[in-house]
């Protein structure tokens, strides 16, 4: 599939639980399973396709794959949902109670996967004492202070914790979401928003609205199926 070079988008191919979705709409349940790999953020290889598989066509999972369940979404809504149990930053677990990101009937709560936004967002409310956007966002600043980095304001982005970028920093931080049955660690390559030429970089996480989401830029270089 080619794209033009103006960066203009001609549609969002759906494969969400939506009646509308491609997966929806194909009779053939074998062809209702699927797997991605994205391509990086990375300029040097923008022409690298992704790669998109459905059904027999899916090559076999490697013997160590991890597996995750599918949490059933509230009536009305149409994401994949999952059971998020903690997060760790680092090698820092921040040990939140076990309902912190719970799905709730109402849609509120859980973890869902949208690549269609570009950035991942950890709910902003605040349930039973934890704020889980802010306590998160808390232990990125505890790592990057540790290194007595400048702050910088907020960019255009609208990311909220960002430094000024020194090339002697190497310890830059990882993140873990701790679903059931397995722990996906984004690499701090996808964790990290960087603008070198600007000199600076940020922490790549949004508040959310009662929700939290990962998105498509810590979903890079991830192998996923879903069945």
């Amino acid at each position: 599939m080619q794209f033009a070079k103006n960066g203009v988008i001609s549609g969002v191919l759906g494969l969400s639980l939506s009646p509308d979705s491609l997966v929806s709409q194909t009779l053939d349940e074998d062809y209702q399973r699927f797997s991605y790999c994205l391509i990086p953020f990375d300029e040097t290889i923008i022409m690298t396709p992704s790669l998109l598989r459905f059904g027999s066509d899916i090559p076999l999972p490697p013997t160590n794959i991890q597996t995750t369940p599918f949490v059933k979404p509230p009536s009305g809504t149409n994401y994949y949902l999952l059971n998020l149990q903690d997060v760790s930053v680092g090698f820092h677990r921040l040990g939140f109670p076990p309902d912190t990101f719970k799905p709730k009937q109402d849609g509120t709560g859980g973890c869902i996967i949208d690549l269609g936004a570009l950035i991942s967002r950890l709910d902003q409310n605040t349930i039973n004492g934890h704020n889980a956007y802010r306590e998160v966002m808390g232990a990125f600043q505890n790592h990057y202070d540790s290194f007595k980095l400048q702050r910088i304001g907020k960019v255009a982005e609208g990311l909220e914790l960002c430094y000024k970028y020194t090339q002697d920093l190497k310890e830059f931080a990882t993140m873990t979401y701790h679903f059931e049955g397995a722990d996906y660690t984004v690499d701090s390559k996808y964790v990290n928003f960087y603008e070198t030429q600007a000199g600076y970089f940020c922490v790549a996480l949004l508040p959310g609205n009662g929700k939290s989401l990962l998105g498509v830029y810590m979903a890079s270089t991830k192998y996923a199926h879903y069945l």
